[in-house]
């Protein structure tokens, strides 16, 4: 299951939830010892991480690949935070160079300890801002960017950079929020993360942004469609409660959100878009 390396170390999955949410509480994710502790731990090893924000995103992701029908050869994560995708990326594909980007020096150095770790010698982690990098032009097939856009202040300089790194016919992922995102619960009203500079992006301005750069966008997909956000919504209110219901609710919610890309038209939470660099 996608994630489920991460059961080793359950603390750095609170750390990160704790990021998206003050109200996630250790309620979901225990780090102490005990019965309990292997548990939660087992339970992250056979189910992957239990967050459905997570977990739709990595499903958008997966999909983007099949489109491809490729294998990645020399791919960069910009903006790896604790190393999931490019963790999962170089114990999938052994005989690619992953390579990830993060502007937080804890992160990084976790992300580079755990790949010792697990004897993963194809993904290696650097400190690195995607605004300001300096590598050789076409250094890379495939560029992700899995919800950082948001996050930057110059998105537009993100963007070129990446177009810049990236070899001719290599392809980038990016997945990101909408604007205006309507939410099916009330406490979600008012739901935002501190660290953003902006809500998100409509799906029309961020393909201009990319067809101005030089992008050809090749497929663009409306994510955390019903079924994606009514499960988001469900398991966020659980995790933030109480670990009990938060486990024995994730796998039915995470079977429901697995719907997601089926469900055509209505309201999306954000985009996933793929796009390659003649």
């Amino acid at each position: 299951m996608f994630g489920s390396i991460y059961s080793r170390h359950p603390e750095v999955l609170l750390e990160s939830l704790q990021a998206m949410a003050d109200d996630y509480s250790g309620a979901a994710l225990g780090t102490g010892d005990g019965v309990g502790a292997t548990l939660q731990r087992e339970y992250v090893r056979l189910l992957g991480v239990p967050e459905i924000g997570f977990r739709v995103r990595a499903l958008y992701f997966r999909r983007a690949l099949r489109q491809l029908g490729l294998t990645p050869n020399r791919v960069l994560d910009a903006g790896s935070g604790i190393g999931a995708y490019a963790m999962w990326l170089a114990m999938r594909y052994p005989a690619s160079d992953v390579t990830g980007w993060e502007l937080d020096e804890r992160k990084v150095r976790f992300a580079q300890a755990f790949a010792g770790e697990l004897g993963v010698d194809n993904a290696r982690f650097e400190r690195r801002d995607l605004c300001d990098a300096d590598v050789p032009e076409g250094a890379f097939d495939l560029v992700i960017n899995v919800d950082v856009l948001e996050h930057i202040e110059d998105y537009s300089a993100a963007l070129t950079n990446m177009y810049r790194v990236l070899s001719p016919g290599g392809h980038v992922f990016i997945h990101t929020p909408q604007p205006e995102q309507g939410r099916i619960f009330k406490r979600f009203d008012h739901w935002h993360h501190e660290d953003h500079v902006r809500e998100g992006f409509t799906p029309t301005e961020l393909v201009a942004e990319l067809h101005r750069i030089g992008f050809v966008v090749k497929d663009v997909a409306q994510t955390f469609r019903l079924p994606g956000r009514f499960a988001w919504e469900l398991n966020h209110m659980w995790l933030a409660r109480n670990r009990v219901l938060a486990g024995a609710t994730f796998p039915l919610l995470l079977a429901g959100a697995m719907f997601d890309p089926l469900v055509p038209g209505g309201h999306a939470l954000a985009s996933a878009i793929l796009a390659t660099k003649l």
